[in-house]
């Protein structure tokens, strides 16, 4: 079992930034254990 699942999210432009993507929220709402969601940082978008 894993101890904990990151995934990565793009969240373009402002209104993007407030959402997830459907894989990342999916993850969020299953997994039975903690969900770390990262996005790239602000040099590489």
């Amino acid at each position: 079992m894993a101890g904990l699942v990151v995934v990565g999210s793009r969240g373009m432009g402002a209104f993007g930034s407030a959402v997830l993507g459907s894989v990342s929220h999916g993850v969020l709402h299953r997994a039975s254990c903690p969900v770390a969601v990262v996005r790239p940082c602000q040099e590489e978008r």
